[in-house]
């Protein structure tokens, strides 16, 4: 779910590249580092940034998703289930004794 969000961001970064820097780049022999880090870095560092923060909160939502899902029973259950008198409940839930 996150690394969809980050890819498109770098595309979109890469769209933005100037062709004349690249061009430039090309004419004075810049090494592909050098390319990477005074070219292409600072076109993508938006974009990045953008998509990360993004997927950043794409994945807590998943997180909290999953922690919501992932729990055996709600809390307000389990405080139901301690009390015998409560709603006329005679069986307890699985787990648990039966309240007498």
């Amino acid at each position: 779910m996150v690394a969809p969000t980050i890819h498109v961001a770098v595309i979109e970064g890469l769209a933005t590249v100037d062709a004349t820097l690249s061009e430039m780049a090309r004419a004075y022999r810049f090494t592909p580092a050098m390319r990477l880090w005074h070219v292409y870095a600072p076109a993508m560092a938006a974009p990045l940034f953008s998509g990360g923060v993004v997927a950043l909160g794409m994945a807590m939502r998943v997180a909290v998703l999953a922690e919501a899902l992932g729990a055996s029973w709600p809390s307000w259950v389990q405080a139901a289930s301690a009390s015998p008198r409560c709603c006329g409940w005679r069986r307890g839930f699985p787990g648990r004794p039966a309240a007498r």
